[in-house]
């Protein structure tokens, strides 16, 4: 059996695709199997090159227009933004928030030998705070 090869149209295709579509959409919306597909990656490494960059565009793009949203102050957008890219969310600001008491409270007790027990339970925390 003859190898199927891409011609550049088809790559240029592939690209565009590729984030959209999944290898074994885009082997069927081509006529083949994805076991087809993936041997054409291996032959011609142009294809595989433009189904990653293609990917990776419509990933920036998506990206981008969630930053833009979050910029515009769109909450949902800010919070999904924050809690993808920066590890953010409620529980780490609540401990975040904690840790800080707990500073404080040492620091106007003058003891540097806080013991902090942090008991947390959906849905409240409560700390202890054990002078030593």
């Amino acid at each position: 059996m003859k190898a199927r090869i891409f011609s550049q149209e088809e790559i240029a295709e592939v690209s565009e695709k590729a984030g959209l579509l999944t290898q074994v959409q885009i082997a069927d919306y081509f006529g083949c199997t994805d076991k087809t597909f993936r041997a054409a990656m291996v032959r011609q490494p142009e294809l595989e090159r433009a189904y990653s960059q293609g990917k990776i565009q419509t990933g920036l793009n998506v990206v981008e227009a969630l930053y833009e949203k979050a910029l515009a102050g769109h909450f949902p957008a800010m919070k999904f933004y924050l809690e993808s890219r920066f590890g953010w969310s409620a529980e780490s600001v609540q401990r975040r928030e904690l840790q800080e008491e707990a500073e404080r409270k040492a620091e106007e007790q003058g003891n540097s030998n806080v013991i902090q027990i942090v008991r947390a339970t959906k849905p409240e925390v409560t700390v202890e705070y054990i002078g030593v």
